[in-house]
């Protein structure tokens, strides 16, 4: 009697064949960034959103965003520059660096 009873708790146990909602989630999106294009994708529907909104109505918004203070460092040591300025010196600079 106790063999059947200690085999039904193993078999509540184990983990279910099918997968979890978790990975049923998030496999189309690993899916998609494994593939060739999705950088190429991202890039375009990037463009395309910051091109309506730098020309739409909330264009103010859009400008008033790259103009925000980024700061990296502590107190006594830090670099306090624009959103813009970082994406043009620093990620740029990595940006070519790798492609170099």
């Amino acid at each position: 009697m106790e063999s059947r009873a200690s085999g039904a708790r193993k078999a509540s146990l184990t983990k279910p064949s099918g997968p979890t909602t978790i990975e049923r989630v998030t496999r189309p999106f690993q899916e998609f960034s494994e593939s060739e294009a999705a950088g190429g994708v991202l890039l375009l529907a990037a463009a395309a959103l910051a091109l309506a909104w730098a020309n739409s109505p909330w264009a103010e918004s859009y400008s008033t965003l790259w103009e925000h203070k980024f700061t990296i460092g502590f107190e006594g040591f830090a670099l306090s520059k624009s959103i813009l300025h970082w994406i043009n010196d620093g990620l740029m600079a990595i940006f070519f660096s790798l492609l170099a």
